[in-house]
């Protein structure tokens, strides 16, 4: 079975995501007891106490923790993917944001900030379904991000990047990197331009896979692709529970869409 890995990104975090699968998994443990980070990554995540989990600074490492942690347990688990995309491939990377278009159902995300998104949330009768915030502290994968963008160029400077072992689709080209362009750069190109969400999703199916799986929290991912490429199963795996039925769901899935 050819399987796609969809990372969710910030935006779908939330206190006591990965907590059961902490207490289930060897290989989810490892991760969170061997993280490199300067705050204390379980009580953040588990249980955040101190309402801090959806600020940039402590949500990356959270969400790049729990995307770590599960792919360990699949991994283990003899369940791994031949293409990802949204790969959280640094600290600083995310996957909702704003700047998407998905043709298939006709859905524009727009970054607003302050006064403007007021207005916006004030202009629905010309046209906006929904006006909503997202649950980031930044203008994400907006022009506003150029600063950041311009400090990760030079932060990355003295950071080495292997290559990816399978295919990542990277959500800024919404294909794989050529190569000619560094890994650095599409991260900062990352932080301040749109996410091609569409265009990620159907190279996923172009590129021949039975399934994809959403690695949580949440579903959001789930229903883009539903909604993209209807003819492709796809479920989202969140909870100790969903990694344990995973096997059995991917059959049922893949024997309904036969």
């Amino acid at each position: 079975m050819k399987l796609g890995f969809l990372y969710a990104g910030q935006g779908s975090q939330h206190a006591g995501m990965g907590a059961d699968l902490y207490e289930a998994f060897s290989a989810f443990r490892a991760v969170y007891d061997h993280a490199e980070v300067d705050f204390d990554l379980k009580k953040v995540t588990f249980e955040d106490p101190d309402g801090i989990i959806n600020q940039t600074r402590y949500t990356q490492p959270c969400m790049v923790a729990f995307a770590a942690g599960m792919t360990a347990v699949l991994r283990e688990k003899g369940i791994t993917p031949a293409v990802a995309a949204g790969l959280s491939l640094g600290e600083y990377s995310a996957l909702h944001a704003a700047g998407v278009f998905d043709a298939a159902t006709a859905i524009r995300l727009v970054a607003f900030r302050g006064k403007a998104m007021e207005e916006a949330a004030a202009g629905r009768e010309k046209g906006a379904r929904r006006c909503l915030p997202l649950k980031v502290s930044g203008p994400f994968h907006t022009p506003l991000m150029a600063p950041a963008g311009n400090a990760l160029r030079e932060y990355f400077q003295g950071v080495a990047f292997a290559d990816p072992q399978i295919p990542v689709i990277f959500n800024c080209l919404g294909d794989v990197k050529d190569d000619s362009t560094p890994i650095q750069e599409l991260l900062v190109k990352q932080v301040q331009s749109s996410v091609f969400m569409e265009d990620s999703i159907r190279k996923m199916a172009d590129m021949g896979v039975d399934a994809i799986v959403e690695i949580g929290p949440g579903k959001a991912l789930s229903g883009f692709v539903k909604k993209t490429v209807p003819g492709i199963p796809v479920c989202a795996v969140e909870t100790a529970a969903d990694v344990e039925n995973l096997p059995d769901t991917l059959e049922q899935l893949i024997k309904e869409k036969a």
